[in-house]
């Protein structure tokens, strides 16, 4: 793909990305490219975050004082706090 700007009435000035193959034709304004990749980071960073699995070892009491919430412990659910 290669950058030009658009001379035509309706769009003059704004950026483009057009194919250099003349028989593949393909075309995308930037902005639109900028906004697709974006897209895409941002669903790679949400499936990065969604996929952490954390191991923690420490006391039981230690857990219970300083943790409040719902959490599993060895397979089994509990509501601590």
């Amino acid at each position: 793909m290669k950058l030009f700007t658009s001379t035509k009435e309706s769009s003059y000035g704004l950026k483009f990305l057009k194919c250099q193959n003349v028989q593949c034709g393909k075309f995308m304004w930037l902005k639109d490219a900028i906004d697709a990749d974006e897209k895409v980071k941002e669903e790679e960073r949400k499936k990065v975050v969604q996929n952490v699995k954390i191991t923690v070892k420490m006391n039981i009491d230690d857990l219970i004082r300083d943790f409040k919430g719902k959490t599993t412990l060895l397979g089994k659910d509990y509501l601590i706090g």
